[in-house]
């Protein structure tokens, strides 16, 4: 990883924002684990209020947050639904709360979200929240968040959009990205399905069935993914530990026939790790937001 810090503008800043941290990094289960866990050290079990605030484009991405609180065995409530949510709030005991802005700002509107106790507020993932049309929903919710909380922006393309964002909430920051790709890279060809999180089992299901691969190697990045993965492989009849047949997050056999990206890598060079020298066929499994940043890994557009 590399790191920098970066001044954005001598003059006083757009809004009042404290220091915080800019990290570009694909959005999956694995990335939102990496998220989640600094988060969880600044919160208790205090029932004063939220101490973390997590904004995300939309419901789904709340729930991939809380998945990751209940396996780290702590509480983060998903604002998938407003009148839900505003309940439990009213319960009381809520250290996290993660959902759209337009969502946080109608349980504030409502008194049922109040942020004086909100240490770290985390934007996930910035480029999707710009794409759902969140900017203006965010704008009143940052207004609300306190001038010293700990600030997050994560994205997976840092675009001019992003950069816009960033200074406006955050006065300066430390980025962290993955290093440059050395240049030279191979590109990788490969071909996609189309997937959502709810799908990418059936997907697993009809690749295999219709190329019905000799062998094959389904890449994860996640626990979540692996399980998936394996659970798939055991309802379609392959036996526990066939030679043919892995699930695995480090690089395939030479000689396999094809791989299967079931999670994308998280840099070129660890797709090119995993295709290694050979030339097996490589299908990716992609969310239409991810559709930009295969290509990226791949050194061309996916054919």
């Amino acid at each position: 990883m590399s790191e920098r810090d970066e001044e954005t503008g001598s003059g006083a800043p757009k809004s009042s924002a404290s220091v915080g941290t800019i990290h570009t990094m694909p959005h999956d289960d694995d990335s939102v684990a990496q998220v989640l866990a600094p988060v969880l050290h600044r919160v208790d079990e205090s029932p004063a209020g939220p101490q973390a605030l997590i904004v995300t484009a939309d419901g789904d991405t709340a729930l991939a947050f809380a998945r990751a609180a209940v396996a780290a065995e702590t509480r983060l409530l998903p604002a998938t639904s407003e009148g839900r949510a505003l309940r439990l709030l009213r319960a009381g005991a809520i250290p996290s709360i993660a959902g759209p802005a337009s969502a946080l700002v109608g349980l504030i509107r409502q008194s049922a979200l109040k942020l004086d106790g909100i240490r770290i507020v985390v934007l996930a993932w910035a480029d999707e929240i710009l794409a759902a049309e969140q900017g203006e929903a965010l704008e009143s919710l940052m207004a609300e968040v306190p001038k010293d909380a700990a600030r997050v922006l994560v994205t997976a393309q840092l675009s001019p959009l992003v950069e816009e964002l960033a200074e406006r909430y955050f006065r300066r920051a430390h980025r962290l990205a993955p290093s440059p790709s050395p240049e030279g890279l191979s590109p990788v060809v490969m071909s996609y399905v189309s997937v959502t999180d709810a799908s990418r089992r059936g997907a697993l299901r009809r690749v295999l069935d219709e190329l019905d691969p000799p062998s094959a190697a389904i890449i994860v990045r996640s626990e979540r993914g692996t399980t998936e993965a394996l659970g798939t492989l055991r309802e379609l009849g392959y036996p526990n530990n066939d030679p043919n047949i892995a699930v695995m997050s480090a690089g395939a056999d030479p000689d396999v026939s094809l791989i299967i990206l079931y999670e994308m890598p998280a840099s070129p060079e660890d797709l090119r790790s995993l295709v290694g020298a050979g030339t097996p066929r490589v299908v990716a499994f992609a969310r239409p937001r991810d559709l930009v940043r295969l290509g990226t890994l791949a050194g061309l557009a996916p054919d």
